[in-house]
C-alpha cells in the first residue's frame, strides 16, 4: 500500500491540501479576533482532520475489492487481522501522520501558544489512528450467486466508547483558552 502510494502521490497530497484549506478558510471567515481563534483551534483543527481523513478512507480496500485481492486475502494463510491492521497502518502513515505533523504550523494562524501546539500534536498523533481504525469498519459485502443481499466478508468492528483521544480534544481545547 505504500509503494502504491507513493506511485499516486496525488492520493496523498489531495487529502492534504484539503486539510490545508479547510483550516486556513476559517481565521479568514472569522476575522482577526485572536482570543476567538483561540478558542475555535481545537475543534477546527480536529473537524478538518476528520474531513481529510474521510476523503482518503474510500480507497483503504475499494481497489483491493474490485480487483479480487481482498477476497486472496481473506483466504490467505496469514490471519486476516494482520493484514487489516497493515493496511490501516499505512493508510495512518500516509494520511494521519502527516495531518499531526502538519498542525502545528497550521495552529499558528489560530495563535494557539507552544504548549497547546505540543498537545494538540499529542492528540492528533492519539486520535488519527482512531479515524483509520473507523475507516476500516464498514462492512465489505459480496453478492452472494442467486442471491441479491450482500452478505458480510470482513466483521464490523464494534466501537461502545467514544475514541480514547476524546479527553485529550477537551483538554487540548481547555488548555488553549
Amino acid at each position: 500500500d505504500l509503494l502504491l502510494a507513493m506511485r499516486r502521490k496525488s492520493d496523498v497530497l489531495t487529502t492534504l491540501f484539503f486539510f490545508v484549506i479547510v483550516v486556513s478558510l476559517f481565521p479568514l471567515g472569522i476575522g482577526p479576533e485572536m482570543g476567538t481563534l483561540r478558542k475555535i483551534a481545537p475543534g477546527v483543527l480536529w473537524v478538518a482532520a476528520l474531513l481529510a481523513t474521510m476523503l482518503s478512507l474510500n480507497r483503504l480496500f475499494a481497489a483491493d475489492h474490485a480487483d479480487g485481492t481482498l477476497e486472496q486475502m481473506a483466504l490467505s494463510a496469514v490471519p486476516l487481522g494482520v493484514l487489516v491492521t497493515g493496511k490501516i497502518a499505512a493508510h495512518w502513515l500516509l494520511s494521519g501522520l502527516p495531518l499531526a505533523l502538519l498542525a502545528p504550523v497550521l495552529g499558528l494562524q489560530f495563535d494557539l501558544p507552544a504548549g497547546a501546539l505540543a498537545v494538540m500534536v499529542v492528540a492528533l498523533l492519539i486520535g488519527t489512528p482512531v479515524l483509520s481504525l473507523i475507516g476500516a469498519t464498514p462492512l465489505v459485502a459480496q453478492d452472494k450467486p442467486g442471491e441479491g443481499q450482500p452478505q458480510p466478508m470482513l466483521p464490523q468492528c464494534q466501537v461502545d466508547c467514544p475514541p480514547p483521544a476524546a479527553d485529550i480534544i477537551v483538554l487540548a481545547h481547555t488548555f488553549a483558552s
